[in-house]
């Protein structure tokens, strides 16, 4: 298909986001937007974590930290996945495959590894007296809520 990553994303002629200056240097910006977000975001949970919580096995668990890191988590993937969806790249290719990390960041967030509940947290120990298991996640949840997680 491709003799090489390189020439798959390579800056194919006619491509209106490589005509235009302006396009290219927003392209960049976006990138460089993703890169920081993305390199930033399990940073400041992981120091924030230690320092507000008993820290945590894998990043996805800091979304059912109540009081910072949860909003944190799940506000970055959103962003990475916003700014992905809008950018183009060099050719169809980097377009379409940015498209798809975005849509998958987004669905990361959007289905946490153990349900919705505030129930579903790694430190049941720390469950607080308006945690219902009752009126949490769905019958069928508990045993595809990692898998599908995962598969995002």
């Amino acid at each position: 298909m491709f003799e090489s990553v390189a020439q798959a994303f390579e800056e194919k002629p006619g491509y209106i986001y490589n005509e235009s200056e302006e396009l290219r240097r927003s392209q960049r910006l976006l990138a460089g937007l993703v890169g920081a977000v993305a390199l930033l975001l399990p940073t400041s949970l992981i120091l924030l974590g230690e320092g507000l919580t008993e820290g945590r096995t894998s990043i996805s668990s800091y979304y059912y930290e109540g009081i910072l890191l949860g909003d944190v988590f799940v506000g970055g993937l959103f962003l990475v996945g916003g700014l992905m969806l809008t950018y183009r790249g060099n050719s169809d290719l980097a377009s379409l495959l940015a498209t798809i990390g975005g849509v998958l960041a987004m669905l990361v967030a959007g289905f946490p590894t153990s349900g919705w509940s505030r129930c579903a947290t790694l430190f049941k120990k720390h469950a607080t007296h308006d945690c219902d298991a009752s009126t949490g996640s769905p019958w069928f949840w508990e045993g595809t809520a990692h898998f599908i997680h995962i598969m995002f």
